[in-house]
């Protein structure tokens, strides 16, 4: 790092298990430049680690899935760390409060472009909210696995209304997903081009057919275990949009 760094603009570390804190603080000390930086499943890296990612002021993409990264580490990178465009906190699990770093990133990211909140465990419609709100630009948000978001609460109506540039979403294994979010979806989203909405019983064929007509550039549409849809319908709506790989797995 000492004899490169300077020049250095992306760094993928993804499984690194020899990684530990001072390899970061030489990271931060030597990488000025530092634009793409990925620790995915670096797990020995200790939660007091990841505050030496806050020095690498010009990342626009920051990788920590699967890492043990905390609240207060997450909050100091996005403070400092606003040139920020794709960020990845999938499966973070040791971050207490994940509306605040929604609201965190609403307030100091606005170039965001994608994010990934697989299976992150307490976010709500509130936090929703504020992301959405103020990440106008997001492109693509993965909500997979976050059971305390609900339907009800209005929040997937919002998040389509708020964000016409989205290319994809995934909503997997949210079984509040609805009819009256896939049709606000093909109201206000009409770049959509990938949708997951596994495991929800509550989609209709209707709706489906409303959100394909309404989407061109639609390309994969993920219906797995869609319990209304059944592999007749998908047969019909693949016939009628060719250009859409629709998937279907389901239980005997």
């Amino acid at each position: 790092m000492k004899a490169c760094g300077q020049s250095l603009g992306s760094l993928e570390l993804s499984c690194c298990h020899f990684l530990n804190e001072p390899c970061l603080e030489v990271i931060s000390q030597t990488c000025p430049g530092l634009q793409e930086l990925n620790l995915s499943s670096c797990d020995r890296l200790q939660p007091q680690a990841f505050t030496h990612i806050s020095k690498l002021t010009r990342l626009r993409r920051l990788v920590l899935y699967r890492t043990k990264i905390e609240q207060t580490a997450i909050l100091s990178v996005l403070t400092f760390c606003i040139e920020l465009r794709h960020l990845n906190l999938g499966s973070c699990v040791r971050i207490d409060d994940y509306d605040v770093v929604a609201s965190m990133l609403a307030a100091r990211c606005y170039s965001l472009r994608s994010l990934d909140l697989w299976r992150c465990r307490n976010l709500t419609d509130r936090g929703l909210a504020e992301l959405v709100t103020g990440c106008r630009m997001l492109e693509e948000l993965d909500l997979g696995w976050c059971p305390t978001l609900q339907s009800s609460t209005g929040c997937f109506q919002h998040l389509a209304r708020n964000l016409p540039r989205l290319r994809k979403l995934f909503l997997t294994a949210n079984r509040t997903v609805c009819d009256s979010d896939v049709e606000e979806l093909a109201a206000s989203c009409p770049s959509l081009q990938h949708l997951d909405i596994l495991g929800t019983r509550l989609v209709s064929p209707a709706s489906l057919k409303k959100l394909l007509q309404a989407c061109p550039r639609l390309l994969l549409l993920d219906l797995s275990f869609c319990s209304q849809i059944d592999m007749r319908v998908v047969q019909e709506l693949s016939g009628l949009f060719p250009n859409v790989a629709i998937k279907k797995s389901f239980t005997q």
